[in-house]
C-alpha cells in the first residue's frame, strides 16, 4: 500500500498494487500431484499396484481432477474394463463396471491416438457430479495409456474442473499424468517379465 498525496501534501487516497498469482498457485498445486505420482509409480512392481497408486494419488487431487478412472482395453479396443477409479460417490453413475464406448470416445482416441475431450457430462448422468466445487462437472478428457513399444493397453478418463477452462497448460498436466501411468505400467511389466525369466532359469 502506498499513500496518494494531494497538492497540499495530505494523504487523499491509497494505491494498492496487486500481483496476480493464480497461475503460479495452480502450477505448484499440480506439481504436488505429479511429483508423488511419479515417485510412487517408480516403485510399483505389478500392474494392479500401478492402477491402485494412480487412483490414490489422483483421489487427493480433486481440485484439478474431480474424478478419474482407468480401464484396460478389450482385444478389439471397442470396450474397456475398469481397472481403478478415483471418484466421489455421485460419479459412480459413470458405469462403474466398465467404460462404455457409446459414452466415452474410445474409437476416436484409438483411431488417431490423440487426447479427446468429452462434454455435457450432466446429460449422461442420473445425478450431477460435484466435487470440491459447488458447480457440477461438465467435461473430461480421454487419453490412451501405452506400454513402451506396445499397442495401447488402457484408457484414462480424467474429469476437468468446472472452474478452469481447458487450455494447453491444463491439458499438458493431464497428459503428464497419463505419461507417468504409462511409465509405471512399462516398468511393472518389465519387472514381471524379468521375474518370469528368473523363475524359468531357476527351474
Amino acid at each position: 500500500f502506498s499513500p496518494i498525496r494531494g497538492e497540499n501534501g495530505q494523504v487523499e487516497g491509497i494505491f494498492n498494487a496487486v500481483i496476480e498469482t493464480t497461475e503460479a498457485v495452480i502450477a505448484e498445486r499440480r506439481e504436488r500431484t505429479l511429483r508423488p505420482l511419479s515417485e510412487r509409480l517408480a516403485h510399483a512392481r505389478v500392474e494392479a499396484d500401478v492402477y491402485a497408486t494412480a487412483a490414490e494419488v489422483l483421489g487427493a487431487a480433486t481440485q484439478d481432477i474431480p474424478f478419474a478412472h482407468g480401464g484396460r482395453l478389450g482385444e478389439q479396443g471397442g470396450s474397456a474394463t475398469l481397472a481403478a477409479a478415483a471418484w466421489p460417490a455421485a460419479a459412480r453413475d459413470l458405469n462403474p463396471q466398465g467404460i462404455e464406448p457409446a459414452f466415452w470416445p474410445l474409437a476416436q482416441v484409438l483411431s488417431n491416438g490423440a487426447t479427446q475431450p468429452v462434454h455435457d457430462l450432466r446429460t449422461h448422468l442420473q445425478h450431477p457430479v460435484v466435487g470440491v466445487w459447488p458447480e457440477p462437472v461438465e467435461s473430461a478428457l480421454a487419453l490412451l495409456i501405452h506400454s513402451a513399444g506396445d499397442a495401447p493397453s488402457s484408457v484414462l478418463i480424467a474429469a476437468l474442473s468446472p472452474r478452469r477452462r481447458l487450455d494447453a497448460t491444463y491439458q499438458a498436466f493431464i497428459e503428464r499424468v497419463a505419461a507417468y501411468v504409462t511409465n509405471g505400467l512399462t516398468a511393472a511389466r518389465a519387472y514381471e517379465e524379468e521375474r518370469r525369466r528368473a523363475a524359468a532359469l531357476a527351474e
